[in-house]
């Protein structure tokens, strides 16, 4: 090495090299010959550029520093040795993101640079411009600056006027950059001249507003070529309208571009290209978001020619759309375009109406697009508004991707899927898609489809997806190599010889529609090199016959969606796919995949030649072992180079110590929740490849690996180990628990974040000599070295640091923190937290935060404490005030939730004013805390400009607002509070007990129930006025002020209000003076004990738009008593959509329906919720039809012995959901009317159905009737007992496949009927076996014990009765806070 290096004259080295070369004595005199150099790859944070080599390299005149973290590279002049530093001509700096500046303001340049002539700065992203205005650049001839995005101005006049040699200068793609010479300060008027310039080029700056904003007089004497390409928003070039361009004739619009243009000067021509919008119809590329300008011209005045040569169009965030992208005065600009990207924009419905067109499009009639990406667009309805037909082809597009589009019903018009000759991959995710060709329009004869480029097809989380299109198709893609289809339980991917029992009586049943599968299994499956199958269509393709000649080119495998209990893995796919790399198991219930290889040799199988590379394993939480222990592993897995299992919560280890991995490069195992150690020393021994490691998020693993008994080994080499990775295991105690000597000759990179407990790496000697740190965070951002891995992580440990970078902490976890959180000695310990749970900690004091814990506050957004026993106090503002805590700062947090703290009293204790503020707040939740006297201090009260949400539940508080002692009317003003909700809060007079207003304006959501002693409305002003006036004459204390006043509230953006009868009545009576609330969807009526609604639409009236009604705890029988003394209108049945019911014990009827007519029927009504009313014996009678309804839900209805009749079952066509939960009565869902014939009784759109906790429930319909469910895709039953059939009649639930019972369990017989008797019979001998167990056991024992067994017995017949009686909740936490 020392020979060679006197030669060298091009040397480029890294981080690792300079820092070798750096230990040489007299390196100089080694470097005598080197011209160029290059240095790259310095990623340690806070790494110093090495100027030491610099100047010690003597013949140096190229630079180049590259892909590195340097913060700063050139010294000031003052600092450095001259007579060794030689002067650079050229310096490229390439991809620094971390480089703030060359030099820093107020210095002199380092000599090094002074003569530089060539300087090239790009992906220098914290670059705020080049130089500062102290620094000259005397000799620079070539500057080019590109992709530095957050340089604002590019040089100073003061550096301007020294580039008199510069000749080329060229700025791209700096997106924020506004000018090229910046203000400097003072206004400059003098001449700034650029002697020497030929060429300027501006590229691809869309904030760029001028090249000088200054009024000096501008000269470029030898200035030739100007090049402006996408400046949009270059206004003008100076502002001073004085330059001077002798030579200059014209200005391009692209580099080589024949396009000028020239106004007879510089500053004239650039005016005229920024009106005529000129920069835009050279875009190539156009980030529409980017440009809010276009606002106003994109639908009324945009001209088409604008954007004639874009080829490449980004919609994202684009809240200025209408609901059509594309319409027909723009739609022009599909000639050219080539790729479309549409994403995150809530207003569009449709992307391209085409109906009139230009006469380009009229002669062309084809557009070029070739890509079309739309994603997150959620009022999606259309891609094409209407068929293009003939008009417009889009022949030419080779990828459509459309993902998380919910209400998108079909993908393509007919006319554009049978003229996509060139489609190469289509990928559809998460969308409402039914068929992904509307054939609405269009004959009903065999269509084929043509797709001979077809590539890849990916279809995934689609539920609602039935067929490519409705009729009888063909589609032919020879070229089909990736074929992915995931949870589309309606799709029928493979057509087969063979239908299937369901299928074939589906086609008797002519009222039942059928779909044709997509593809044909013997067509497609010969070329597939990449399949996803799940255990729907590997049925099918097990009954094609075919011979294992059909998976030769198969290199993919992906497996899912085997759900039911006891499923075995499709293990003939490995036997027969002899060329299968890869595999992906996931979303299933298998409890063990890979075959031991003993079992092939003694029964004798053929060996199988398969050898997988890649295995992943995710969401398989029944998966206890990947190899049982004592048997060698799968030869299928012997060559496995590549490991990834994630969320197999049931793995207590990878792999057990009888296997190996001789050919494993990576591994990595994150969200096994099960598993304690990964893996043994003997497997460790093996991995002699291992390149990569990563653990993650494994709750309880301890160690990744430990030693048997049998296990002795005194060195284990992870040879070519290069990459660590620990994050996030909180009970992580070592690496390695044996003392066996650990060798790492290639580890150079170890991460070890967020792993608390991780107290030493090994307890044996470790080997890492290329090692040279650790990382505790990603992207190298920090790291720490003690000199050894071992001293290192102790240190780690000692210091507390994986503390310090938590984000997020639940306290509780981690006990041994008790010691430390009151200590002001570890104040800091917590400083990085945005998130803190504290729950069940016994160790706290009467109070949370002290002076000592006012830290945590700087940094924390969210905190959450429930279930604390002993806190009386969050905020010791008196303690802090006392200790004299620091000065005031504003805390960012912004959600406090507060839960289950019987003693809590105070969440301030006093005004923190002085010491902390609490502006930021945005949702408050405050629940069970029976103790507490208020809620805010005054002064946070008044400084809440952010608050959204308050919600509080189950509290003490008399006031929202503690009363100050000498009070006068105070302002409480919310302007962004949408949410405000008191739930039982028994004890509340007023929001504040003294005078106040109370402006909410952006409020949408108000929500007061059982409080009792609140006042909610004034009724009008004068009351309000008479009611300061007592107070004044009698010198008496303030009466409590109600919350709001009515007239006020009603022209407030109020969607959702709850009233209780009193103030209902008031209203109806006439005491709002003509007030209405317009924008009121949401009415809640509750408490309506004395109170006596005979018309509802009297109510109606005030609020007339509500669409959801909900009644809550009344003494009414009838809901709606629709008697001919009412004169009801049938507006109740027009306008409710949504009707939940809660808690009326008295109601025996929802409607009076003897008197019941068509005209006041709901016939619009979609949701129905009945939860505790124990009067009614079902939902409604024969004579009710609920045309509309789509989900119903019945919980806690005791006397209710059926949910509706068979002649109601007929009409619930749009059904989507049903839910029965606790009704003990119920023997039947459906009960079966005497007189009516035995017809089909058809769930047309039933896609859920959930029976729990029914104890009598004998069947959901007992006669024989034949139930068909064209789209019932899940079913859940649990807690029914007595359930030994679904139904005696005929079952039809052709995408039905699995029950989902206790414990989220799937089981499945082959047709639900069958399941349905396993289950009960299962549960039958469950109940006897232990019952006579118990029995058994207790004649057995001696007397003495007898009482201890009676006992067992008494509590397991008490276990039994509990879970017969529990419900599932199956309301999300939005849908319960909403229906509550």
């Amino acid at each position: 090495m020392f020979k060679v290096m006197p030669n060298l004259e091009h040397l480029r080295i890294d981080e690792k090299d300079a820092a070798n070369i750096l230990q040489i004595q007299n390196i100089g005199s080694f470097f005598n010959k080197i011209s160029f150099l290059g240095l790259s790859n310095y990623k340690t944070e806070g790494s110093a550029f090495p100027d030491q080599v610099l100047q010690n390299i003597c013949s140096l005149k190229r630079l180049v520093v590259e892909l590195s973290s340097f913060k700063k590279i050139f010294q000031d002049k003052r600092l450095t040795n001259e007579k060794n530093c030689e002067k650079l001509q050229k310096l490229i700096l390439n991809q620094l993101p971390n480089l703030q500046y060359i030099c820093e303001e107020g210095l002199q340049i380092d000599p090094v640079l002074e003569l530089v002539e060539y300087l090239y700065v790009i992906g220098c992203s914290s670059l705020i411009n080049i130089v500062p205005s102290s620094v000259t650049f005397c000799h620079l001839t070539y500057l080019e600056v590109a992709n530095c995005n957050s340089m604002i101005n590019l040089v100073s006049p003061h550096t301007a006027r020294s580039l008199a040699r510069l000749t080329v200068m060229k700025v791209k793609q700096c997106d924020s950059l506004e000018e090229i010479l910046s203000k400097e300060g003072e206004e400059i008027t003098n001449d700034i001249a650029f002697f020497s310039l030929e060429i300027l080029e501006l590229d691809t700056l869309p904030r760029l507003g001028r090249f000088c904003s200054q009024k000096c007089f501008l000269r470029f004497p030898l200035l030739r070529k100007v090049v402006v390409r996408e400046c949009a928003r270059m206004k003008y070039f100076s502002e001073g309208d004085r330059v001077s361009t002798p030579k200059l004739r014209k200005v391009l619009t692209a580099e080589n571009s024949k396009e000028f243009y020239w106004k007879g000067d510089l500053n004239g021509t650039i005016k005229n290209m920024f009106e005529d919008k000129v920069c835009f119809r050279s875009f190539e590329n156009l980030n529409l978001a980017k440009y809010l300008e276009l606002k106003e011209l994109w639908y009324d005045r945009l001209q088409n020619n604008i954007f004639s040569k874009l080829k490449k169009l980004l919609v994202h965030k684009c809240d200025f759309l209408s609901d059509v992208l594309f319409s027909p005065n723009i739609i022009g600009l599909l000639v050219n375009l080539e790729e479309l990207d549409v994403k995150n924009c809530n207003s569009l419905v449709a992307v391209f109406h085409i109906s009139t067109f230009s006469e380009e499009i009229e002669t062309r009639k084809c557009s070029f697009l070739r890509k079309l990406t739309l994603s997150s667009l959620p009022n999606l309805k259309h891609i094409w508004k209407e068929d293009p037909n003939t008009t417009l082809s889009f022949q030419n597009l080779c990828e459509v991707s459309v993902v998380d589009c919910p209400c998108l019903k079909s993908l393509f018009p007919f006319s554009v899927a049978t003229n996509m000759a060139q489609l190469e991959d289509l990928e559809v995710l998460n969308c409402g898609i039914v068929e992904v060709v509307d054939n609405q329009r269009w004959p009903r004869e065999m269509i084929k489809f043509v797709f001979p480029h077809l590539r890849k097809l990916c279809l995934r989380n689609m539920l609602n997806l039935r067929t490519f299109v409705s009729g009888i198709y063909f589609i032919q893609c020879k070229s089909l190599k990736h074929l992915d289809v995931f949870d589309c339980p309606r799709l029928k991917l493979f057509q087969t010889t063979y239908p299937s029992c369901q299928e074939r009586a589906m086609n008797d049943k002519i009222s039942v529609p059928t779909h044709q599968p997509l593809l044909k299994v013997e067509e497609v499956l010969g070329n597939l090199k990449v399949l996803g199958v799940n255990n729907n269509n590997v049925e099918d393709i097990m009954q094609s016959m075919y011979s294992q000649d059909q998976y030769d080119k198969l290199e993919h495998l992906s497996v899912s969606l085997f759900e039911s209990e006891g499923t075995t893995f499709p293990y003939w796919f490995l036997e027969n796919a002899q060329n299968l790399e890869k595999l992906n198991v996931e979303w299933s219930s298998f409890v063990e995949i890979f075959h031991d290889q003993s079992i092939g040799i003694e029964e004798g199988q053929v060996t199988i030649s398969t050898r997988l590379k890649d295995l992943t394993l995710a969401q398989l939480h029944d998966l206890r072992h990947i190899c049982k222990e004592g048997f060698q592993i799968d030869p299928v897995l012997q060559h496995l180079e590549q490991l990834a299992v994630g969320h197999c919560s049931s793995l207590v280890n990878l792999v057990p110590s009888s296997v190996t991995f001789a050919y494993l490069r990576h591994l990595k195992v994150a969200n096994c929740n099960g598993m304690i150690n990964l893996i043994t020393c003997s497997t460790a021994k093996s991995l002699v490849n291992l390149a990569t490691m990563k653990i993650e998020s494994c709750n309880l693993l301890q160690d990744i690996m430990n030693a048997n008994e049998n296990e002795k080994d005194k060195e284990i080499a992870f040879s070519s180990l290069e990459k660590l990775e620990l994050v996030s295991l909180p009970r992580l105690r070592s690496f390695c628990s044996c003392k066996c000597s650990l060798l790492f000759p290639l580890l150079e990179n170890v991460l070890v974040k967020e792993c608390p407990r991780m107290e030493i790496f090994s307890t044996g000697d470790t080997s890492t000599p290329d090692l040279q740190q650790v990382q505790i965070e990603e992207n190298n951002k920090q790291n720490f070295w003690t000199g050894d891995l071992n001293g290192t992580i102790n240190k780690l440990f000692e210091d507390k640091v994986s503390f310090c970078r938590f984000r997020h902490l639940t306290l509780s976890d981690y006990p041994e923190l008790r010691d430390f959180w009151y200590d002001k000695e570890y104040h800091n310990l917590f400083g990085n937290l945005k998130s803190l749970v504290v729950q069940k900690c016994e160790f706290l004091s009467d109070v949370l935060f002290t002076s000592n814990t006012i830290q945590v506050l700087h940094g924390l957004e969210e905190l959450e404490v429930r279930n604390c026993d002993s806190l009386i106090t969050l905020f010791d503002v008196k303690e802090m005030k006392s200790n004299g805590a620091m000065v005031k700062r504003a805390s960012k947090l912004k959600k406090l939730t507060l839960s289950s703290l019987p003693k809590l009293r105070h969440i301030w204790n006093a005004d923190s004013y002085q010491i902390v503020s609490f502006e930021n707040l945005c949702t408050v939740d405050v629940v069970e805390c029976k103790s507490l006297l208020y809620l805010f201090p005054p002064s946070i009260c008044l400084d809440l400009p952010y608050i959204e949400k308050l919600n509080i539940e189950s509290c003490g508080v008399e006031e929202i607002v503690s009363m100050e002692k000498e009070s006068t009317e105070i302002n409480f003003s919310f302007p962004h509070l949408s949410f405000l909700r008191f739930i039982r809060l028994e004890k509340l007079k007023s929001f504040y007990l003294g005078r106040f207003t109370l402006e909410c304006p952006s409020l949408k959501t108000l929500n007061v129930y059982r409080c009792e002693t609140l006042q909610m409305f004034t009724f009008n002003h004068s009351s309000l006025q008479q009611h300061h006036q007592i107070e004044e004459i009698n010198d008496s204390p303030p009466i409590p002020q109600a919350l709001f006043s009515i007239e006020k509230l009603s022209g407030n953006s109020l969607e959702e209000l709850a009233l209780n009868g009193k103030d209902a009545m008031m209203m109806i009576n006439g005491h709002i003076k003509e007030a209405k609330f317009l924008k009121v969807e949401f009415l809640r009526m509750q408490c309506l004990y004395d109170t006596q609604l005979t018309c509802w639409n009297d109510l109606l009236e005030i609020f007339p738009n509500v669409v959801t009604l909900q009644v809550r705890q009344s003494s009414m029988q009838i809901l709606f008593p629709i008697e001919e003394t009412t004169h009801c209108s049938p507006r109740i049945a027009q306008q409710v959509r949504e009707l939940w019911l809660f808690e009326m014990e008295h109601l025996e009827h929802i409607w009076h329906e003897e008197f019941l007519s068509d005209q006041l029927a709901p016939q619009n009504l979609e949701d129905l919720t009945v939860i505790a009313c124990p009067n009614m014996a079902s939902v409604v009678s024969s004579s009710v039809s609920f045309q509309s309804l789509k989900q119903l839900y019945v919980e806690n209805c005791k006397g209710m012995t059926h949910l509706i009749t068979s002649s109601i079952a007929k009409s619930l066509m749009q059904l989507e959901k049903l839910t029965v939960i606790n009704c003990e009565m119920i023997k039947d869902v459906v009960n079966v009317d005497e007189e009516e014939a035995e017809e089909d009784i058809i769930f047309e759109n039933l896609e859920y159905l959930q029976l729990s906790t029914l104890i009598s429930l004998r069947s959901f319909c007992y006669g024989k009737h034949a139930l068909i469910f064209p789209s019932l895709i899940s079913f859940i039953v649990e807690a029914c007992p007595q359930m030994e059939v679904f139904s005696p009649g005929s079952i039809i639930a052709p995408f039905l496949r699995t029950v989902e019972v206790e414990n989220q369990r799937k089981r499945w017989k082959g047709d639900l009927n069958t399941t349905i008797e396993q289950l009960f019979k299962e549960n039958q001998v469950e109940q006897s076996l232990c019952l006579d167990c118990m029995s058994v056991l207790s004649e057995k024992l001696l007397d003495k014990e007898i009482e201890d067994v009676n006992r067992d017995i008494e509590a397991y017949a008490s276990c039994f009765k509990f879970f017969v009686g529990k419900a599932r909740d199956v309301l999300s936490e939005a849908d319960f806070l909403r229906r509550n």
